[in-house]
């Protein structure tokens, strides 16, 4: 996804007021971090992301948007380091464990590292033995999957 300075200058400028207003709203946090990871200020993105969890910490789509994020961006080290984070934190939550898996694993293809991607691979098989065979039927529907 592509945004223009200024649509991400006046993002800033939103979620700031929305935290003037509702200072302890893990979701203006959460959203005034994303614009940051976008803007590539990596000290506020931490500041604002930790923030978020500290106020809701058992939220797992804060995650889920900020690995989405972050693959979406090329930005694989941190997804890695955000992927395994995340697992040890909540690993309860399947929806967030399996979406960080998926993620990892097809960062890891994009990578060309064929091992980790089979290993990440067999622990998405473990969740759910058909994610496969589901992504194969989704594009033969047309319907975009990560590659």
């Amino acid at each position: 996804m592509a945004f223009l300075a200024t649509d991400l200058d006046k993002a800033e400028i939103d979620f700031k007021n929305a935290l003037l207003i509702f200072p302890n709203s893990s979701n203006a946090h959460f959203r005034l971090s994303t614009t940051y990871l976008f803007m590539g200020n990596e000290s506020d993105f931490k500041y604002h992301f930790s923030k978020s969890i500290e106020l809701d910490p058992n939220n797992p789509y804060v995650y889920f948007e900020i690995i989405n994020g972050l693959f979406e961006a090329g930005a694989y080290p941190k997804l890695f380091q955000l992927t395994d984070t995340t697992l040890k934190k909540i690993p309860q939550e399947y929806d967030i464990k399996f979406a960080s898996l998926v993620y990892s694993a097809f960062a890891k293809k994009r990578m060309d590292n064929k091992d980790e991607f089979t290993i990440d691979s067999l622990k998405i098989l473990d969740l759910n033995p058909l994610f496969f065979i589901e992504k194969d039927s989704m594009k033969a529907r047309g319907i975009p999957v990560i590659e």
